[in-house]
């Protein structure tokens, strides 16, 4: 940091030799770079999320066709578990269960 000031200090004699009436100020400069890097931060977080809200749609609506498909099963199951057919299907499945079973038992 003290070459820094080093360099400073001759330049405001060289500009003072030269009477250009400019005093090299570096905290008027280096408050200048953070201003600039602080904007191009908060213009970049803004797109970010800008892009983020974007995905965010696109996955919603990526989704809807499958949230359609999974109501159209809840009610159809609905459906046949109000009318029984869910009922008799399951103990169709049980009764080919129990004859696979005995084949099973009877091969060995």
């Amino acid at each position: 940091m003290s070459r820094l000031r080093k360099d400073v200090s001759e330049t405001n004699d060289l500009l003072k030799s030269i009477g250009a009436g400019v005093n090299l100020n570096m905290s008027d400069v280096v408050e200048k770079q953070v201003r600039e890097m602080l904007t191009r931060f908060k213009s970049e977080i803004q797109k970010m999320a800008s892009q983020s809200v974007k995905s965010g749609q696109q996955a919603a609506d990526g989704l809807k066709p499958a949230v359609s498909q999974i109501q159209t099963l809840l009610t159809t199951t609905q459906r046949l578990a109000a009318d029984g057919t869910l009922t008799e299907t399951r103990k169709g499945y049980d009764a080919l269960g129990r004859s696979i079973t005995e084949v099973y038992k009877n091969g060995q």
